[in-house]
């Protein structure tokens, strides 16, 4: 059995730090990847589930304080807890890549 997993989300003023513990989190995949490109030119991410775009968000997002950005987390967290379906953490991420000018494909 796994051990419960933290997540840490930076974000608002003077990197204050949101530690949230959830129960043992399974992989929530989306049913369509996305394709962003959030560092150099050739290192393209492919994103395929609830996790993956979480670390991307968390790790190597260019544009921090973004606000979609942390609403893209919000919708990650809200579906690892169990309280929406994945579809909505990769509608939310899709909007932050979009908006970050990030974003290089996405499978409809």
């Amino acid at each position: 059995m796994a051990s419960p997993t933290a997540i840490n989300i930076w974000g608002g003023d003077k990197d204050q730090t949101r530690l949230t513990h959830c129960r043992f989190v399974r992989t929530k995949r989306f049913r369509k990847l996305i394709v962003v490109q959030p560092g150099r030119i050739d290192r393209d991410r492919v994103v395929v589930s609830v996790s993956d775009a979480a670390e991307v968000l968390l790790r190597d997002w260019p544009t921090p304080a973004s606000k979609t950005r942390l609403a893209a987390i919000e919708a990650c967290l809200a579906v690892i807890r169990g309280e929406k379906p994945p579809r909505v953490a990769r509608q939310a991420f899709i909007v932050a890549a979009k908006d970050a000018r990030i974003l290089l494909g996405e499978q409809i």
